[in-house]
Parts: C-alpha cells; sequence; structure tokens
C-alpha cells in the first residue's frame, strides 16, 4: 500500500513537471527548432504576400484620382490599356457597353468616382512600370547577396577549353 501511493506521487510529479516543461517550450514564439525554423514562421498558415490583408489593400490603396487621370492622358497606350479592362470588368458582369461609354472623359469619370474601377487602374500603373515604390534596405540586401552568389557560382565554373589562345 505504502508503495503505490509513492508510486503514485513519483508520477504525478512527473506528469506535472513533463507538462510543464513541454507548455512552456510551446509558449516561446520566437524559439527557433532544430531545422532553424521559429515558431511562429511554421504556423503561419498563410504567405502575407498572398493574404487576404495584403489583396483588400491592393484592392482599397490607390493614388489620388487626379493623378490617375493626368497619368492616362499623357500615356495613350496605358489609356487604351484601361479602356480594354473597362470593357473585360463590364462583360464579365454580364453588361455591354455602349460606344459612348468608352470615351477618355467617361474613363476619366470611371476613374474619379468608382474605387473599384481606380484601383484596378492603378493595379495596371504599378504592373506597368508606371508607378514604382524604392526598394526597401531588406529588399537592397536580398538583391545584393543574389547578386553575389551568382558572381560567386559564375566565377566558380571552370570552362574546358580555353578561347582566349590563338591555336594557328
Amino acid at each position: 500500500m505504502k508503495f503505490t501511493r509513492i508510486s503514485y506521487a513519483v508520477l504525478a510529479i512527473v506528469l506535472f513537471c513533463g507538462g510543464t516543461l513541454a507548455l512552456t517550450q510551446e509558449s516561446d514564439p520566437t524559439r527557433e527548432t532544430t531545422d532553424g525554423a521559429s515558431y511562429v514562421s511554421r504556423t503561419r498558415a498563410v504567405d502575407d504576400a498572398g493574404s487576404r490583408a495584403e489583396k483588400e489593400a491592393e484592392r482599397l490603396v490607390s493614388l489620388p484620382p487626379e493623378k490617375i487621370v493626368l497619368l492616362l492622358k499623357q500615356e495613350s497606350g496605358l489609356l487604351l490599356e484601361v479602356k480594354k479592362l473597362v470593357v473585360r470588368r463590364a462583360y464579365s458582369q454580364g453588361r455591354v457597353l455602349d460606344p459612348k461609354d468608352l470615351t477618355d472623359d467617361a474613363i476619366f469619370r470611371l476613374v474619379r468616382y468608382d474605387e473599384e474601377v481606380r484601383a484596378l487602374v492603378m493595379q495596371q500603373i504599378v504592373d506597368r512600370g508606371y508607378v514604382q515604390a524604392k526598394p526597401t534596405r531588406e529588399e537592397l540586401l536580398k538583391e545584393a547577396e543574389a547578386q553575389q552568389q551568382l558572381a560567386e557560382k559564375s566565377a566558380g565554373q571552370k570552362y574546358p577549353y580555353d578561347y582566349s589562345q590563338n591555336n594557328d
């Protein structure tokens, strides 16, 4: 009887200590695992670049309407692409456009008053490189590292033939 009480007490202490240790290890979100990944990076469900918040920010954020209109007035190729975008959007919604809906002034009006059209136009402006944000320090560092790795890789390649000598 005395032996079983002691064994139950020891078992309870071991279980309690083991459970407490497991909880403290899981509660540190910055702790790295054996493969070098932190708890936060292992439990992130979606990459930030493809998250709903990122998509919503892309949809809602744009330059002021007058700047977009000014850019469209200066860049006729961009204006043409925006008109095609408006036609595609209307057809996807089951609407047929009247040619009067595609005049330059009608497009400018849409950009001024329709936030969704403005966001779509803004996406075209960014995708085509008319507006580009300067890279962050982190992005510059990654780019420099990638270029350095590429340079090291190309310097390490040996060419089987020496083309620099003239073998006449």
